[in-house]
């Protein structure tokens, strides 16, 4: 059994609730202080420097493939450098620097009114991960090869170490517990995983 992580799941999915490019007047200002293309690498670099993961196929004007650590949006470059020169006073972002995005690919009032940008920092928090299945082990589960989805999102953990008393920082690994879903292989078809009493 395989496990891929990430970015192409999410593509998929931001393709299919989102198909639409945004039309907004402004466009969207980023300081950004980190990127990788891994998420769940973006997402352990928040949760020791601050800021929030952005998929940056959300923007025409960032480079693809990568989840950035961002402030942000601004819409202005003026709002931009003041957030960057405040973050540099202190010497802990010596690399952090500023992009104009352009304008988000999703649409406003997507979900109930919520700003786009909130949508693509709750999307950057979630880590879709996904498992190759071979299908017919149980009643339960579908009969023909599939892949099964489910969420999970990382946070910030502190425990004690035993030996000298310090603190320890580490991160947390935590699923989102709603069941999540599989995909059919062989159609294509999407279904959210139920309880089974057979």
């Amino acid at each position: 059994m395989r496990q891929i992580v990430g970015a192409t799941v999410l593509g998929l999915v931001v393709g299919f609730a989102f198909p639409r490019p945004s039309v907004q007047a402004e466009e969207d200002y980023y300081v950004i202080t980190y990127t990788n293309q891994s998420q769940r690498a973006a997402q352990q670099e928040t949760t020791s420097t601050g800021g929030w993961v952005l998929d940056t196929d959300l923007y025409p004007n960032l480079a693809p493939g990568l989840y950035a650590v961002v402030r942000g949006p601004y819409h202005s470059s003026d709002e931009a450098t003041r957030q960057l020169e405040w973050l540099q006073s202190g010497d802990d972002y010596p690399d952090a620097y500023i992009r104009n995005a352009g304008q988000i690919r999703l649409r406003a009032g997507v979900s109930s009114g919520v700003p786009p940008a909130m949508v693509a920092a709750l999307l950057g928090e979630l880590e879709f991960e996904v498992e190759e299945r071979a299908g017919a082990e149980n009643p339960c589960e579908p009969q023909a090869p599939y892949h099964r989805v489910q969420l999970v999102w990382w946070e910030p953990s502190r425990s004690p170490d035993p030996e000298t008393g310090a603190v320890r920082w580490s991160v947390m690994r935590n699923e989102v517990r709603f069941g999540g879903f599989w995909w059919i292989d062989a159609s294509g078809v999407v279904e959210h995983m139920r309880a089974c009493f057979e």
